[in-house]
C-alpha cells in the first residue's frame, strides 16, 4: 500500500494544501510493519515513549523515520510540518509544539500507533478521528532533547481498566485524567496493556484547531508516556 506520508525530497509551499497529520490519529491508509518485538528502554529525564508495547507485535502498527535527518518545515496558512525530508510526520499550528515534537521524534525511530483503522462501530463514519487514535514510541535513538513545557497529566496504573461503552466504543480510564476512547476490545485491550507501564500521559499539541479529513483524521497531537 502506498504511504501517503511520502514527500518530495525538496518541499514547498504548495505541499501545505496536502494535508498531512499523523498524530496520535495518522494516517487512514494503513501500512504495515516488521517492526519487530524490541521495546524502548527508560531514558533519564526524558520519559520512556515506548514501553510495554502491545505484546502482539504481529500487528503493531508502526512507522519508521530517520532522526538524524528531521527538521521543522514552514508552510502556508502558518502551519509548522515535522519531516524526515522523506516523509510528513506532522502538522502543527504553533512553532513551539513543532519544536517540541521535532525534539520528541529525534528520541526514537519508531512512531507506532493503536486505532488507526477504519470503525468497526455500526452508524458511525469508517474514517478514524484522532479521538480514537493513540501512540507510543520505539527504538530509542540515545538522543538528549528538551521538551518544553510539558503536558502531562498523571495517573493510577492500578486503576486503570476499560468500560464497554456500546455505539461510543470503548474507554480505557483509571476514573480520574487518564481517559482513552478506542474504537474496538482488541484496540482496548492493547492500549490497557500499554498505559499500565506508565504513570504519566503527555501530549504535545491540540487536536481541535482544524477539522478532519481522510488524509489527514488528526492535526496538531502527538503523544507519548512517562
Amino acid at each position: 500500500m502506498t504511504d501517503s506520508r511520502r514527500i518530495p525530497r525538496r518541499l514547498s509551499p504548495v505541499h501545505a494544501l496536502v494535508p498531512a497529520l499523523i498524530l496520535s490519529a495518522g494516517l487512514v491508509s494503513i501500512r504495515g510493519s516488521s517492526a519487530g518485538p524490541e521495546l524502548a528502554a527508560p531514558q533519564a529525564n526524558q520519559g520512556r515513549g515506548a514501553g510495554p508495547a502491545p505484546s502482539d507485535v504481529r500487528h503493531e502498527d508502526c512507522l519508521p523515520h530517520d532522526s538524524d535527518a528531521l527538521t521543522i518545515e514552514p508552510q502556508l496558512a502558518d502551519t509548522w510540518l515535522l519531516t524526515d525530508m522523506q516523509t510528513r510526520m506532522a502538522m502543527f499550528d504553533r512553532r513551539q509544539d513543532a519544536d517540541n515534537a521535532l525534539a520528541l521524534a529525534r528520541r526514537y525511530r519508531l512512531h507506532c500507533y493503536i486505532g488507526r483503522h477504519p470503525s468497526t462501530r455500526p452508524g458511525v463514519p469508517a474514517r478514524p478521528t484522532a479521538e480514537y487514535i493513540h501512540s507510543y514510541w520505539k527504538r530509542p535513538t540515545g538522543k538528549t532533547t528538551t521538551i518544553s513545557p510539558e503536558s502531562c497529566a498523571p495517573y493510577v496504573p492500578a486503576q486503570v481498566r476499560m468500560l464497554n461503552k456500546d455505539a461510543a466504543g470503548w474507554l480505557v480510564t483509571d476514573g480520574g485524567t487518564l481517559a482513552l476512547k478506542l474504537d474496538s476490545r482488541s484496540d482496548a485491550e492493547a492500549a490497557l496493556e500499554l498505559v499500565k507501564g506508565y504513570t504519566q500521559h503527555c501530549v504535545i499539541g491540540r487536536t481541535d484547531l482544524r477539522p478532519p479529513t481522510l488524509q489527514a483524521p488528526s492535526h496538531s497531537r502527538l503523544d507519548y508516556w512517562k
